[in-house]
């Protein structure tokens, strides 16, 4: 397809999609180029379309291409093509025998290699879509390039007869969009759909970018059927509407809800919700909204997608997003690193007394840490210490920094290096979670090889709760 243009593939008779792949070779930055790739789909002889989003985002996910699979939307990776074995590319990618290499579909599929030998051919990337689609006459399903370079796509679509009358189905809609603002009428809420008409909502895809990291979440779902004054559907928040619970960054995918992509809730998340069991029917019109927790001003922001079926006299009143507004709005991650530092939770660990360590993300308490992580010390009690091991390349005196972190429920410490008791004890009391800004503990004695720093609990504030946690950041020597 070249640079700002688009092809379309033209589909009559009374019919049905069933199946709709896309196939995409590597590309050096996918979050830019599956937002300036559209998709779009008109049914019969309308003028706008039933089906609009960027291309990427429409199969379930975003930004670029994070690997899931549910029952109607995924993205998976190609490897390959191999001939007669089974094995991996040298990229990892599975391979199996005969795969798909005389798929007559598909203009770009990769050569095969011969038997037993690993190819460097890169792979491709198949989104799927597996959504029930029919329509009466015709249907037009349409890629466009505003990316500004010709790119080569390969659009595979499976379609079957209509068995049963039109009259008792519905087009099926897709639209993609952000508001710039939350909804006027709603100021708290942001707006997943707005129609008019009857049909069925059967789920949604909802990307937020959260630079500033902290749980974006408790916003409730609220779904307004057929002009309700008050949503007949209303949620506990928005990780109860997406399938987990408690703000959790981990990444899953399961038949109707995923979250595909999340780094500690900063950053770009992403999750999906498919109503396949549990649509929800309306006669007359059909407003969802999910409450926001944070303004835009943060920034936290919102796009989506919301998926329905609608009838031939509904209204979609959702319209096409101008390529500038789809892209651009985020950037990169900026992660505070403190210079020279030696990352607690990457130092070994020489000896331990009691209790359990971790690597704790901090990103909900701030962006004060140091790569946003610390070295998390728990189930100890007063006595007991670690040592953590420093390798030096020479003998030096320098003062030694830390970072540490203070809580209502961490201990009071006292700092020893190679044996040597260095500064005051530590008190780690806070009526909050915060870092505690760079401490001098003193000047020690770097011997050339193998140091050791210790930490010992040596109580609490009175005020503490008496958990006796220890967290430490970083240290570093000046």
């Amino acid at each position: 397809i070249p640079a700002g243009k688009s092809k379309s593939l033209n589909i009559t008779g009374k019919r049905a999609i069933t199946s709709l792949k896309v196939r995409i070779p590597i590309n050096s930055n996918y979050n830019d180029l599956l937002r300036q790739l559209t998709l779009s789909i008109n049914w019969d002889n309308e003028k706008s379309p039933s089906v609009w989003s960027p291309l990427g985002d429409f199969f379930g996910t975003a930004p670029g291409i994070n690997e899931y699979k549910s029952l109607v939307m995924g993205m998976t990776e190609i490897g390959s093509q191999v001939s007669g074995v089974r094995g991996q590319d040298s990229r990892g990618i599975s391979k199996s025998k005969d795969q798909s290499t005389k798929d007559k579909y598909n203009p770009l599929i990769l050569p095969s290699v011969s038997h037993g030998q690993h190819s460097n051919t890169p792979s491709l990337f198949e989104f799927y879509s597996y959504w029930y689609m029919p329509f009466e006459n015709k249907a037009k399903v349409t890629i466009k390039n505003e990316s500004g370079k010709t790119q080569k796509i390969s659009l595979i679509v499976k379609h079957t007869p209509l068995k049963s009358s039109f009259n008792n189905l519905g087009y099926f809609h897709a639209k993609w969009h952000r508001d710039l603002e939350t909804d006027k009428k709603q100021p708290l809420d942001w707006k997943i759909m707005e129609t008019s008409g009857r049909g069925r909502f059967v789920g949604t895809m909802l990307h937020i970018w959260n630079p500033k990291g902290k749980w974006w979440g408790e916003g409730d779902e609220k779904f307004y059927v057929d002009g309700e004054k008050f949503p007949s559907t209303i949620g506990t928040g928005s990780e109860d509407y997406f399938g987990y619970a408690w703000c959790s960054p981990e990444i899953f995918s399961s038949a109707y809800h995923s979250q595909t992509t999340n780094f500690h809730n900063r950053g770009h998340i992403s999750n999906n919700r498919w109503h396949i069991g549990d649509n929800i029917p309306f006669q007359k019109s059909f407003d969802a909204y999910i409450e926001k927790y944070f303004i835009n001003s943060r920034p936290t922001l919102y796009a989506g997608i919301a998926y329905w079926y609608l009838s031939k006299n509904g209204v979609d009143k959702l319209k096409e997003i101008p390529v500038k507004d789809r892209m651009g709005y985020y950037t990169g991650l900026k992660i505070f690193k403190e210079k020279n530092a030696l990352e607690a939770e990457k130092l070994p660990i020489a000896n331990i007394s009691n209790g359990k360590t971790a690597t704790q993300n901090m990103v909900n308490f701030g962006n004060a840490w140091s790569e946003d992580n610390q070295l998390w010390w728990t189930e100890a009690g007063v006595d007991d210490f670690i040592e953590l091991e420093i390798d030096s390349p020479e003998n030096s005196e320098k003062n030694l920094i830390a970072q540490l972190t203070t809580a209502p429920n961490y201990a009071k410490i006292q700092i020893y290096f190679n044996g040597k008791k260095v500064g005051n004890e530590i008190d780690g009391f806070s009526q909050r979670v915060v870092a505690s800004g760079k401490i001098n503990i003193g000047k020690v004695k770097i011997k050339k090889g193998k140091n050791i720093l210790k930490i010992k609990i040596t109580g609490a504030n009175p005020k503490a709760k008496k958990s006796y946690m220890v967290g430490l950041d970083y240290v570093k020597f000046e």
